[in-house]
């Protein structure tokens, strides 16, 4: 049979003002496909009054830690130049992109879509977020199946059922032999070594974790300090800190796998050392890590939520006298 479409030029992409509806349809359709099959979740389009106070779209998937909950997340998608670029390792926001989203009461998921690369990068837009100054972001904002385990963690600030910071948390500073300490510790970790953070989920104490805080290279005061905290981990931990960021992060690949590995440092300002008039005011501090395996041609899998593993590891703990 003849292949009359043989005849025509190829089709060339137009990315001036004139397609702007159609393009920026076309980048809102590949950033919902995206974003559902990384989170397994369902897509519901916004109406006309939901489209005019800035929300595109609406996902609703199963909360990766809470079972009897859903994550429930309002979506803006832009696209374009305009709107944003990316950058070496990752993308930059422009404000056009995010400025009314600052105005709203309720966070907001942001979206961009590079229409070169086809590539989708999110980042989740707090009405307090100072897009202003801190608006590049790495690649571990590019959308993949870690970007579930993500948008919980951004989500849980907001969670009013919590404890925030560290106040009310106690660390004794009664004077015992590192030896009864450390015992102490064990005897804890023993009995409980997994914790739930409204953060990040289930938190594991392992080896690892142990070894690394208790190495011999580290000084007395600090392995001091750790044997303290361990004890009261689940207390801790069962907050939203008020401070967490990610100080590193890396991409490795094995046997057709991807793992991005992130270090995250959460901060409980505010607790006391000691009892009393004499007691002191401190900030404790807890470091994890957490390492989530997807498959590198994640979007061709149709099994996918059986192929994606998340760990997250407690690295160190300790308290610093607050300033």
């Amino acid at each position: 049979m003849f292949n009359f479409l043989s005849q025509r030029p190829l089709p060339e992409i137009d990315i001036s003002r004139d397609e702007n509806a159609n393009n920026g349809s076309d980048a809102e359709t590949l950033a919902a496909s995206k974003i559902v099959q990384a989170t397994r979740g369902e897509i519901r389009w916004s109406s006309r009054e939901e489209d005019n106070t800035k929300k595109d779209l609406h996902l609703s998937t199963k909360h990766p830690w809470h079972e009897k909950d859903r994550l429930e997340v309002d979506i803006q998608v832009k696209s374009g130049a305009s709107n944003g670029s990316l950058t070496k390792g990752g993308f930059k926001v422009k404000k056009q992109a995010y400025k009314a989203l600052l105005k709203k009461k309720n966070p907001t998921c942001l979206l961009w879509v590079d229409y070169h690369s086809g590539k989708v990068y999110w980042t989740y837009v707090h009405p307090n977020s100072n897009l202003d100054k801190h608006n590049s972001f790495s690649d571990i904002h590019l959308v993949t199946p870690s970007t579930l385990y993500d948008l919980a963690r951004c989500q849980a600030r907001h969670k009013g059922a919590y404890q925030r910071g560290g106040h009310g948390l106690q660390i004794s500073s009664r004077s015992m032999p590192v030896a009864v300490l450390r015992e102490k510790a064990r005897n804890s970790i023993k009995k409980k070594n997994k914790f739930d953070s409204p953060v990040l989920g289930e938190i594991l104490f392992t080896k690892s974790s142990w070894r690394h805080m208790f190495r011999a290279s580290r000084n007395k005061s600090g392995k001091e300090s750790s044997l303290r905290v361990i004890p009261q981990l689940s207390n801790i931990l069962s907050r939203v800190p008020k401070t967490h960021f990610i100080s590193d992060y890396s991409f490795t690949e094995n046997r057709e796998m991807v793992t991005r590995s992130t270090s995250h440092i959460l901060k409980y300002p505010g607790a006391t050392r000691g009892e009393g008039p004499n007691s002191e005011v401190i900030d404790l501090f807890i470091k994890v890590q957490e390492d989530v395996r997807y498959p590198k041609n994640w979007r061709e899998k149709v099994l996918l939520s059986q192929l994606v593993d998340r760990q997250v590891t407690l690295v160190s703990c300790y308290y610093k006298a607050s300033h």
